[in-house]
């Protein structure tokens, strides 16, 4: 974890990068609402590393955050741990201020990192809908007896084999 100072100011510098990374995770998200709509499934690679990327770094300031937190709880009028919210009137004017206003954007970029992921979780249901019916379709077809210019006294089960690569 690097070191932050544990002032008001270090947990408004974790607070900013904590909010540039959940930008950077809602643009992710639309590009894989895109990705899935398009059906690139090499997009869709890319986008889940880099996901994964900046959900550890996300994790990595989410705990700076908590431990700077804690230091303030301690060092302010606090008398017992508490929250980023319970800590805002111990600080001074202007830090609680900015740090109110990071918070509230966060807040709006976790709504509409929900509503996308919404939106993705339908689009990935449809899809499995799509892949099942498909194979439902085809194993169906494929188990049928040919109809037309065979005994059926003769017709045996068909075999499939299933290619290890596939």
């Amino acid at each position: 974890m690097p070191a932050f100072s544990f002032s008001p100011g270090g947990l408004r510098r974790v607070m900013k990068q904590q909010l540039c990374r959940a930008g950077q995770l809602l643009d992710l998200a639309h590009q894989l609402n895109h990705a899935l709509q398009d059906d690139d499934v090499t997009e869709l690679q890319d986008i889940c590393l880099q996901q994964q990327v900046c959900l550890k770094s996300l994790d990595t300031l989410e705990k700076a955050r908590i431990g700077i937190v804690q230091r303030l709880t301690v060092t302010s009028a606090a008398e017992k741990p508490c929250t980023l919210e319970q800590l805002m009137p111990h600080l001074p004017n202007n830090d609680r201020n900015a740090l109110t206003a990071i918070r509230a954007e966060m807040m709006h970029i976790r709504e509409n990192l929900e509503l996308l992921q919404q939106q993705n979780r339908m689009l990935l249901t449809n899809a499995v809908h799509i892949v099942e019916f498909s194979l439902f379709a085809l194993t169906e077809a494929a188990l049928q007896p040919a109809r037309y210019g065979t005994n059926l006294a003769q017709i045996a089960a068909p075999s499939f084999y299933v290619d290890s690569k596939a």
